[in-house]
């Protein structure tokens, strides 16, 4: 939802009263975009892989979401016009419940002297309707041409929206590189330790009990919503004309990705749909299925051939992303609009549960998540707040407290 504050009406400022201005060089998300793409790329030169999807792709990328981007100023601007809409009806619109205007003509007929200075003006009450409608619209359109499309703006947007498929696509090549940084799996110790805080049997295991296998197609759907809810969420923060609150998501936003991207070189593990196949058999076939088997003979084909330019391996289990991302997305959404982030964390819930139902997490995954999610907020909030680069956050404090040397 785009931020209250804009849709009062004129003449009070166009600008929020937390706009702030983008700082001079790269924003913080550039610079992580720039830290860990550097990183990927001394990754592919060690191991001497070549780059995995073509520039084409990315293009197409681009394309596509500079389409959600034009499709999020048209969801702008018809709010802010509504909301000035809202603002004028109890005015202009609603008649007065004692009739008409005590300015307006008389019960007697019509005053010698004609209409009063502060009555209905000479073109009648079809004028008054006219304006009523009119106005409104007029002053909603300048407001969205002020807030929303003015040079400085939109070139910040666009800064946020490449720095965003940046963090995806870097994220990719740097997943791709699991097994040649770290060959060891470590699936069996989490196996082992959720059967015993279970019962003997995995959570994923008992979610298909209590569900059935008739619910795989509905919970096919759930899992794949999560890719409409993060292009709606990216547009929702980029479009906030509250930049310390869109910066802040956005570099939190990228975190998770590039943190959780160490995380899984750290401890690799593939989750129990790729793990343990055999407690799957009973699904039939679902998109999300068909995804899991075409990831496994990716990884199969880059088994027997490592330095191929074509496929590449995105299989890893911990930390969970998904459930990540919409954690993150909530917490914000706390701060912005509590209607939607209470609808944002139902749609944790089911993540969670689709998650575990399709065999992707463990539940120390998505404990996991939760940890990553409070180290991105806190690193997020401090790089806005203060600029500073992310490995040197530990002796730097806030610019408001900063004590002179």
């Amino acid at each position: 939802m785009i931020d209250s504050k804009i849709c009062e009406p004129l003449p009070v400022p166009l600008m929020a009263s937390s706009e702030i201005h983008a700082p001079r060089g790269p924003l913080p998300v550039e610079r992580l975009v720039l830290y860990f793409g550097a990183f990927a790329i001394v990754l592919f030169w060690i191991f001497d892989l070549a780059p995995r999807t073509r520039v084409n792709f990315y293009l197409k990328q681009i394309m596509m979401a500079c389409d959600n981007y034009a499709f999020g100023l048209l969801v702008a601007a018809l709010l802010i016009i509504i909301g000035q809409y809202f603002k004028a009806w109890p005015i202009t619109l609603l008649p007065s419940q004692n009739g008409p205007s005590q300015n307006g003509p008389s019960q007697n007929g019509p005053s010698q002297n004609g209409p009063s200075q502060n009555g209905p003006s000479q073109n009648g009450p079809s004028q008054n309707k006219r304006n009523a409608i009119l106005e409104p619209l007029r002053n909603g359109w300048l407001r969205f041409l002020e807030l929303f499309l003015t040079r400085r703006s939109v070139l910040f947007d666009l800064r946020l929206i490449l720095a965003m498929l940046l963090t995806l696509a870097i994220f990719s090549h740097l997943k791709h590189v699991i097994p040649l940084v770290n060959s060891a799996v470590f699936d069996q110790p989490l196996v082992d330790s959720e059967r015993w805080l279970l019962g003997g049997s995995l959570a994923t295991q008992h979610v298909i009990k209590i569900l059935g296998a008739g619910a795989a197609p509905f919970m096919s759907w759930g899992y794949t919503a999560y890719y409409i809810y993060m292009n709606a969420i990216f547009m929702i923060f980029i479009l906030q004309r509250d930049r310390r609150l869109g910066m802040e998501f956005c570099t939190a936003f990228a975190l998770l990705w590039f943190v959780g991207a160490l995380m899984v070189y750290a401890a690799p593990t593939w989750g129990p749909c790729f793990y343990l196949p055999e407690l799957f058999k009973m699904l039939p076939t679902t998109p999300v299925s068909e995804l899991q088997a075409n990831l496994w003979l990716q990884r199969l084909h880059l088994l027997a051939n490592p330095r191929s330019a074509e496929g590449v391996f995105l299989i890893s289990g911990q930390p969970s992303l998904h459930i990540a991302v919409t954690v993150l997305g909530s917490l914000y959404l706390w701060r912005l609009w509590r209607p939607l982030a209470v609808l944002s964390w139902c749609f944790v819930v089911l993540t969670a549960l689709t998650t575990l139902y399709l065999g992707w997490h463990y539940i120390a995954d998505n404990v996991l998540a939760l940890v990553l999610v409070a180290v991105a907020v806190w690193m997020a909030r401090r790089m806005v707040a203060t600029g500073t680069p992310w490995y040197v956050l530990a002796s730097h404090e806030p610019e408001t407290s900063a004590k002179p040397p």
